[in-house]
């Protein structure tokens, strides 16, 4: 289980890529990534199975670190808000013998709770699309393009996402306050 690549990127770059496939070729069977907090696509390589990253299978609204300090917003009647796409996850199901056998069962978090459900179907479906969508492409002998197109584009709606989420998570006001007491900051 390695904890690598780029936060809420789709898309591991052609160099944990080729970590992994490294890793592979030195006897691992099966590679496990973690810490994009959004799912990544799978492949097999060689004999082996490489899963980029399962995103936050669980991960804790309430309880959030502020400059290294832990933060207990549900006492101020504040909750720290994922994306959609941070709380999708899956469970794998895996069996290592002569040959690898494995499973994927999607998994949701529920919106604001430290709850895991199995989402309906048609959630279910999205997400298998959507893994099997961002696998389709580490064969391809332009990556190297794909991601670097991948990453301008996700990178071009980061700030956004970024401004949103925060808004959503703090409101407006309190949003505004930081970033006007963070440009301060700045213009001393």
């Amino acid at each position: 289980s390695l904890h690598w690549g780029e936060e809420y990127t789709h898309y591991p770059s052609p160099d944990i890529i080729s970590d992994a496939h490294s890793i592979i070729d030195s006897g691992a069977d099966v590679i496990i990534g973690t810490h994009p907090h959004v799912l990544q696509g799978y492949e097999r390589y060689g004999k082996g199975l490489v899963f980029y990253s399962l995103s936050n299978f669980l991960f804790s609204p309430w309880r959030c670190t502020h400059r290294g300090r832990l933060i207990n917003y549900q006492g101020e009647g504040r909750l720290r808000r994922w994306y959609r796409e941070s709380r999708e996850s899956f469970i794998l199901n895996l069996e290592l013998g002569d040959t690898i056998s494995w499973e994927i069962i999607p998994t949701l978090q529920r919106k604001d709770e430290p709850i895991v459900e199995f989402p309906p179907i048609c959630s279910r479906e999205d997400i298998m699309e959507k893994l099997n969508l961002w696998s389709s492409n580490y064969a391809d002998s332009d990556y190297n393009k794909i991601h670097l197109n991948m990453r301008n584009k996700e990178k071009k709606f980061f700030t956004l996402k970024f401004i949103l989420n925060e808004i959503e998570t703090y409101g407006a006001t309190d949003t505004l306050n930081r970033a006007v007491r963070r440009l301060l900051r700045l213009n001393r």
